[in-house]
């Protein structure tokens, strides 16, 4: 049986023993009006500046052929070489090439829209957090659950024997 000055350490153990709940996985999905781009890839850490992406989880424009390498910008930074500041997008695949200025600015994890006459691009970023967090997390949540329901079982009994929670605590210290 757990007194009260068992259980708050307990309680306060288990929630500081699970860790702060990290993304794994940045998924950028990036919907554009211009060439009806669109283009969803993960990356292990945010970045502002995605350049030369070339593995996609999806990926659809227009052109007759596949995009190869895809570049954005969620700052200041351009997307090409020489080009204009940021921020902006850049895809290619084979000899065709798509540029816009058309893009919203991002620092993190969002949804976000830029439009100017007509043209619209939308960046969603997710953070995926780690399974390995969650898991403890709720492992944690549980054994919480579990000493509550037993401090309440155990009053109920107690009550049941007329002991007080005082000579109960004193008991289980012998």
């Amino acid at each position: 049986m757990f007194c009260r000055r068992t259980l708050m350490p307990l309680l306060l153990a288990s929630v500081v023993l699970v860790p702060s709940v990290n993304a794994d996985v940045f998924i950028y999905d990036v919907l554009s009006d211009v060439e009806q781009l669109h283009v969803k890839f993960e990356l292990p850490v945010f970045e502002q500046v995605v350049l030369n992406q070339a593995a996609f989880d999806f990926e659809t424009w227009d052109r007759p052929v596949a995009i190869t390498s895809f570049t954005i910008s969620g700052g200041s930074a351009s997307c090409v070489v020489g080009g204009p500041e940021g921020p902006c997008w850049a895809a290619s695949g084979g000899t065709t090439s798509a540029i816009t200025s058309v893009s919203p600015f991002f620092n993190g994890p969002g949804a976000f829209t830029e439009t100017v006459g007509g043209v619209t691009t939308r960046v969603t970023i997710s953070d995926v957090p780690e399974p390995s967090a969650v898991i403890l997390l709720s492992g944690a949540l549980v054994g919480v659950v579990i000493v509550t329901r037993k401090r309440r079982f155990t009053r109920r009994r107690r009550g049941a024997e007329g002991v007080t929670r005082a000579q109960h605590c004193r008991e289980l210290r012998r």
